[in-house]
Order: C-alpha cells, then sequence, then structure tokens
C-alpha cells in the first residue's frame, strides 16, 4: 500500500490529511466524526479529480479515486503530495539540519543549523531573476537569498544546475527519493530535518575553502588525493558492475525458471457439437486436458488402442483431434514411447 493516498485538496485547494478525520491521537473517533468529515468535497493533489475518504475499521485510512474515473490511470498522486507536502512543512519549520563536509582530510564545515524566517514557496520568475525556479527561496537572518529543492523524482541538472554554480547561489537539496511516499505529516517533519537527508548542491563558501585548502597541499599530497578518489571511484564502479550483473543473472535465472513452470499448450481446436447442428464453440486443450482425455477409463495402452480411442472421439464426441496426437505426444514428452502391442501382452508382462 505504498501508493495509498494519506491527503487530498477540499474545495479551498487546502491539503488536508486523512489522518485530520478526528482528533483523537490514537485514531478513534466518533460515527459522527466520520459523517462530518466524509460530507465534504476532495479532489486528488496529483490530477485533480474526485476522491472519497475511506476511514473503514480494517484498512489504513486514506483517499481513493472513483473507480469509473478513468483519467486518474497513472495518476502519481503520492509522489505529487510527498513534493508539495514536503515544500509546506519546510516554509514552517524553518529550518534546515546540515550535514558535516569533510574534504581530502580537512572538515571544511561542522554540523550546523540554517535557519531562514522567511521563505517564498514556488516562488514566480520575478522573484528568481531569471528563468529559473527553485521550490523555494529562503531568505536567511542576515538577508542573504537560498534556493531550495525538494528532489522526490527527478534531481536538479543540465542547464539549471549550471545557471546555479555560475550565479553563486547558495543551494539545498533536501532528498527525498528514498522516502515512504505515504509518510505521516509528523514523521515527515522529522525526516526533514535530519540531516543525512539534506546536502548543499552548491555552497560558494565551502567551494572557497575547498580550493583554499588544495593550494596548501604540495604537489605529492595533491596527487595522493587524485589517486585515492580515483581508486575509490574505480570500486564504486566495479561494484555498480557487480551489481547489475547479478541482478541481470537473477533476471535470467528466474525468467528460466518461470518459462519450465509454464505449462505447454498444444493449441488443438476442438468442436462441441449440439444437435447436429454445426460446431458453435472452440477451446484449446492443455497438456493434462489432452492426455486425461485420451487415457480417461481407458485400460490398454496400446498403440493401437489408443489410435482407435481417437477415432472414437473424432467420430462420437464432435473432436478433430489430428490422426498423429499420439505421434505428437510422444514429441513433446507427454507420454512414454508406444509400442504397438496387445492388451493380453501388456497384462502378461506386468505380471511377470
Amino acid at each position: 500500500m505504498s501508493d495509498m493516498m494519506v491527503a487530498a485538496h477540499n474545495a479551498a485547494k487546502e491539503i488536508i490529511v486523512i489522518h485530520s478525520w478526528t482528533n483523537n491521537k490514537e485514531g478513534k473517533g466518533t460515527p459522527e466524526e466520520k459523517a462530518r468529515f466524509r460530507q465534504h468535497e476532495y479532489s486528488c493533489i496529483g490530477c485533480d479529480t474526485k476522491v472519497i475518504a475511506k476511514l473503514g475499521e480494517f484498512n489504513a485510512h486514506h483517499f481513493a479515486h472513483h473507480s469509473r474515473n478513468s483519467e486518474n490511470k497513472g495518476c502519481k498522486a503520492g509522489e505529487t503530495l510527498l513534493h508539495k507536502y514536503a515544500k509546506e512543512a519546510i516554509k514552517k519549520l524553518g529550518r534546515l539540519n546540515m550535514p558535516a563536509l569533510r574534504y581530502r582530510g580537512k572538515t571544511i564545515h561542522n554540523k550546523h543549523t540554517v535557519y531562514f524566517p522567511k521563505s517564498i514557496v514556488e516562488p514566480k520568475k520575478e522573484e528568481t531573476g531569471s528563468k529559473y525556479r527553485p521550490d523555494l527561496i529562503a531568505t536567511l537572518n542576515d538577508g542573504r537569498k537560498v534556493w531550495v529543492e525538494v528532489t522526490v523524482t527527478s534531481e536538479t541538472k543540465g542547464d539549471k544546475l549550471l545557471y546555479i554554480i555560475d550565479n553563486n547561489i547558495i543551494c539545498i537539496d533536501v532528498n527525498l527519493k528514498n522516502v515512504h511516499r505515504a509518510l505521516h505529516p509528523d514523521k515527515l517533519r522529522q525526516t526533514i530535518l535530519n540531516p543525512k537527508y539534506c546536502e548543499y548542491i552548491h555552497n560558494p563558501v565551502a567551494k572557497a575553502k575547498c580550493e583554499e585548502h588544495d593550494t596548501l597541499l604540495s604537489k605529492e599530497e595533491l596527487k595522493k588525493w587524485r589517486e585515492e578518489k580515483e581508486r575509490k571511484d574505480n570500486i564504486v564502479d566495479d561494484e555498480l558492475k557487480k551489481w547489475r550483473e547479478k541482478k541481470r543473472k537473477k533476471k535470467k535465472r528466474l525468467e528460466d525458471i518461470a518459462k519450465a513452470e509454464k505449462e505447454e499448450i498444444i493449441h488443438i481446436p476442438w468442436y462441441i457439437k449440439l444437435e447436429d447442428e454445426l460446431p458453435k464453440d472452440v477451446a484449446e486443450l492443455t497438456n493434462q486436458q489432452l492426455t486425461d482425455l485420451i487415457f480417461s477409463n481407458y485400460q490398454s495402452r496400446s498403440a493401437t488402442n489408443l489410435n482407435r480411442r481417437v477415432k472414437t472421439l473424432n467420430q462420437y464426441k464432435g473432436f478433430n483431434l489430428p490422426n498423429n496426437i499420439l505421434q505428437t505426444m510422444v514429441e513433446k514428452k507427454l507420454i512414454h514411447r508406444l509400442e504397438a502391442v496387445t492388451a493380453q501382452e501388456q497384462y502378461e508382462r506386468s505380471n511377470k
């Protein structure tokens, strides 16, 4: 249920969380509270179609699309909700906890908290002064502007990233790619405040300190760090290649198992005649159905008797099994090699 929709828009386009239907902390509200909550109209944050509040006794409470709506196919409401709610949560929190940064054996900056009393969600182009728009523009206590990007699916890259670097814009990324799409709002706020989910996309001060640190290193030390970085990158590349190869082999093995387990169907059309009328129905026989059909209640398994059985089926039951059906079954290894022996000979052999 990872795609469960835990929030929706109300008539005023405000985000309403499903848990807000009751004030009871354990989520055990009254029937009257449920009735009041259901009276309002809600729409999907992703595709803007109507949704209904599911407040059952067994499944987790959630909003759901009407099953008759075809417009919601492929709706990514979970991703849209996480992205929108994260931006609103960051604005309300007014701070982000940043991890420490170590560069070539030196701590460039320790863990710290970035405070911003003011922020604008989804600023307009005129507010950014460019054609690029971050998810938020935060104003620090000293008046400096910081761009904040919330990553759920796509990362900040390409021309936008180059613009940020070229214009020395402080930019923070809150990466929620691996976060549950239906995370409770309280837990989402805790996640956002966890330093492991935050990093600088670009920090001019930290960049300058890194460059200054490089100038203090000797040529030998600089060469050592570059070789170390190259070695680590190669290790990562090798591990990635091994992981991809392992994943490919596993997929191939599962496909082979599925192919082997899948029962082969011999496509032999057969017709049912009703009151001597023309054939009306067509079906297909699986291996087991075909074997049961020919061997059903038949004591002798000689080729002669089985061929007689096929002719009887064709004549009296309305089937059109081909004359070489037994040989086909042998080739498909559905039955063992046939022998042209009589029932008496088979009986005598079995009692030796």
